[in-house]
């Protein structure tokens, strides 16, 4: 049972060991995709322009930007298509046998459920003082947790009613949306996880991911994710990029309570980058470990010594 508040705030990385993409692998994705790939024909099959696609593509390899989405930012004329790719390839990268198999490696989602559930009842979790705040469109932790949830219910008592609100109990805000609302059950609207297989799926779900632009912070979920800073007692970066412009806009300094301690996994960072781009302006305690590693090895984010 978790005894602090807490928020987790999930980059690329904490999606990664559930077969999704970092920010340049899904760059990588997108120029990959030419005349002869199925994608670039379901791409056309659903109304977008084979001379569109091809220039998206190229404009992006000549742009030299680390992701997707920074391109799409000064780039609006490409944000269709850009949003029509960025859902079709992370929807193919949606793969049940990854996501639930015990042979996953770094299955932090499955240590994280061990933490709340340990020391009460399956149907008491207390997930009131976790938060997660994610930059990733993918819909894994919905579809891990829920599935985890429904498992943990005892059979008798086990309905959509009951499973539902154990999970609504969750607190999951995607800053920039998801690709299309989880369909946990058949009486929910969405998709389930895996692949988008028309171009009604396809349109929903560029529908329900954004690209942020400063001018529209004022209108985002960043007051949202303030009000949860402002509450944390352990804020926690699992997987981030820790990129300027997202340091920028969740300004952590200026929202955290002053109790407050901040973790971060910095994997793949040198120790001159972590002390340079972090520690002056966030201080905080960074490791060079996995998502799960970090989560084991400071376990004060969630107890009280």
């Amino acid at each position: 049972m978790i005894q602090k508040n807490v928020v987790l705030i999930l980059g690329a990385g904490a999606s990664q060991p559930f077969g999704l993409p970092l920010g340049k692998g899904l760059l990588s994705m997108i120029l990959n995709v030419d005349e002869k790939t199925d994608e670039f024909r379901f791409l056309m099959n659903s109304g977008f322009d084979a001379m569109k696609i091809n220039e998206f593509r190229s404009e992006l390899r000549l742009a030299g930007r680390t992701s997707v989405d920074a391109f799409l930012e000064t780039n609006e004329e490409f944000m269709d298509v850009g949003k029509a790719m960025i859902s079709l390839l992370l929807a193919n990268c949606e793969k049940g046998q990854k996501l639930y198999s015990p042979e996953t490696e770094e299955n932090w989602y499955q240590y994280l459920l061990e933490i709340v559930i340990r020391g009460a009842p399956p149907t008491e979790m207390d997930w009131s003082e976790l938060s997660f705040v994610t930059y990733n469109y993918d819909r894994s932790l919905e579809f891990y947790l829920f599935n985890a949830i429904k498992r943990l219910v005892p059979v008798p008592d086990r309905n959509f009613s009951s499973v539902s609100a154990l999970f609504s109990r969750i607190r999951i805000l995607h800053i920039h949306g998801l690709i299309d609302n989880p369909k946990l059950s058949s009486e929910l609207e969405g998709r389930g996880y895996g692949k988008i297989k028309s171009e009604e799926d396809l349109r929903r779900s560029m529908r329900s991911i954004t690209i942020i632009h400063e001018k529209e912070k004022s209108t985002s979920s960043y007051p949202m994710v303030h009000a949860l800073l402002s509450e944390a007692e352990s804020i926690v970066f699992l997987g981030f990029g820790y990129h300027p412009t997202n340091m920028s806009r969740l300004e952590v300094v200026h929202h955290k309570r002053p109790d407050a301690t901040v973790y971060g996994s910095t994997l793949g960072m040198t120790d001159s980058e972590v002390m340079f781009h972090l520690h002056r302006e966030l201080p905080g305690n960074y490791e060079h470990k996995t998502t799960l590693g970090l989560l084991r090895d400071q376990l004060e984010i969630f107890y009280r010594t």
